[in-house]
């Protein structure tokens, strides 16, 4: 992607706004470098007109604030608003961003829509005000102001320590633990033994799962993972084990490695094993 990361330069210098379709392994300076980015399945979606749900770009950290005009008030009573107020205020401390969203939307199931007219939960979020705090790193956080700070946040190291986080920086695998891919490939295998869904369903379903199970993850993490066991041949059916999809996904991973010349002695490529298929490979 080296030669388009310099064409968006070229485009960001001119003051233009640059949307990039991102497949497989995208470089993370490519994502970063664009305003917006739209995943690839999701652009096959709006191709096919068949889009369960409506598709919202991901907006990257380097987008241009829009005009003051062009934002929504947000209200202050609805359901999802009190539900958050709730949620947080009563939080042991800074709550993962994902958990909080899967509570507003189950109080109030037309913010699925656009966020109440801010396109995305971070947004939408960041101005409920009430001493409501977010930050989008580490994936995203919610937390009180009145009793935490962005000091109170986990460390980064905490979450993504040695080969790990090389993988995840360099193929822009998603920055996830062990426990979380693990119950990706559980929820996933029993929502295709009890009703084989279309792979936007899917996502959406299997994400919503990981956090009511307490092992949180962004929709996009989940559809990155459903892109690799596609680019890696492996069948969705209702005859999928969890083991057997741990199995194709670091397959993937390892390649994906090897592409991106990520060179690894016998126990980094173990931990890379263990931690890509969630703990469900021996070896």
């Amino acid at each position: 992607m080296r030669d388009f990361t310099s064409l968006i330069q070229r485009f960001r210098a001119a003051d233009r706004m640059t949307t990039v379709i991102a497949a497989g392994a995208v470089a993370f300076a490519y994502r970063e470098m664009a305003d917006h980015v739209v995943e690839s399945h999701d652009f096959v979606a709006i191709l096919n007109g068949t889009p369960s749900e409506p598709i919202h770009m991901v907006t990257s950290g380097n987008q241009r604030q829009a005009p003051a005009a062009t934002k929504t008030k947000i209200k202050a009573a609805s359901p999802g608003v009190r539900e958050v107020l709730e949620f947080v205020r009563t939080a042991p401390g800074p709550v993962v961003g994902a958990m909080v969203a899967h509570r507003a939307l189950a109080a109030d199931p037309a913010l699925k829509t656009d966020w109440g007219g801010f396109g995305r939960f971070g947004t939408w979020v960041s101005q409920i005000g009430k001493d409501i705090e977010y930050s989008s790193a580490q994936g995203g956080w919610v937390w009180d102001a009145k009793r935490f700070s962005s000091d109170d946040l986990p460390a980064p190291a905490d979450k993504q320590p040695g080969v790990e986080e090389q993988v995840t920086r360099v193929t822009d695998v998603p920055a996830l633990s062990a426990a979380q891919f693990r119950q990706i490939f559980q929820s996933m295998a029993t929502r295709l033994r009890g009703h084989p869904a279309n792979r936007t369903e899917l996502s959406r379903q299997v994400r919503d799962d990981c956090v009511s199970a307490g092992e949180p993850v962004s929709r996009n993490a989940v559809s990155f993972v459903l892109q690799g066991l596609s680019y890696a041949g492996f069948p969705l059916s209702d005859e999928a084990t969890a083991a057997e999809l741990a199995v194709a996904w670091t397959r993937y991973v390892e390649e994906l490695c090897r592409v991106a010349s990520l060179e690894f002695d016998a126990d980094e490529q173990l931990a890379v094993r263990r931690w890509a298929s969630g703990g469900l490979l021996d070896t």
